[in-house]
């Protein structure tokens, strides 16, 4: 068959334009504010924002769900790294050494050392692609924060006043 019996094609696919993403509709994560800098004095580095895996739990059933839009897209996600302070260090245990009791028996003994402190995952954030909303996960509290503009600041995200850290709600309760 050449050219001149071929049928004509249905559609020229130099014209072709696949449906576009919700995010090259509205903007990619990055088009939204930066996520904070600072988070309650901490120095914080962020990852680049990358599609939320899927887990078994939507297998299940449980889909996720924007508590604002009501989209069912999947969030972007970020983590947030807390970086040391100046001389901050860690207790780690450099190696194990062993014990012999008088009657034989032998015990293994932590050998703890100071590190220097390196940036530890703290922080997870989820940003819808549709409208937006960014929500931060502090793991040490498993506190979740929904941000608002005034965690875009200079100062970056603050834990407001009349909001103790649960932390410090668990040394009030251990007090006597």
């Amino acid at each position: 068959m050449t050219d001149e019996t071929l049928p004509p094609p249905l559609f020229d696919l130099d014209d072709f334009d696949p449906a576009p993403s919700p995010l090259r509709l509205l903007g990619a994560p990055t088009a939204f504010p930066t996520l904070p800098s600072r988070w309650d004095g901490d120095v914080v580095r962020w990852d680049d924002w990358q599609e939320l895996p899927l887990s078994s739990v939507e297998f299940h059933g449980k889909s996720y769900q924007c508590a604002a839009c009501g989209t069912a897209a999947r969030p972007y996600t970020s983590l947030g790294r807390r970086q040391p302070g100046t001389g901050e260090v860690f207790e780690v245990i450099r190696r194990h050494k062993t014990i012999r009791s008088r009657w034989g028996k032998s015990y293994r003994i932590p050998v703890y050392d100071h590190a220097t402190a390196w940036p530890v995952i703290q922080w997870i954030a989820t940003r819808c692609g549709w409208c937006g909303l960014t929500e931060v996960v502090d793991l040490d509290s498993d506190e979740t924060w929904i941000l608002d503009d005034t965690d875009y600041g200079p100062d970056g995200s603050r834990r407001p006043e009349d909001t103790p850290h649960p932390a410090a709600l668990a040394l009030e309760d251990l007090t006597p």
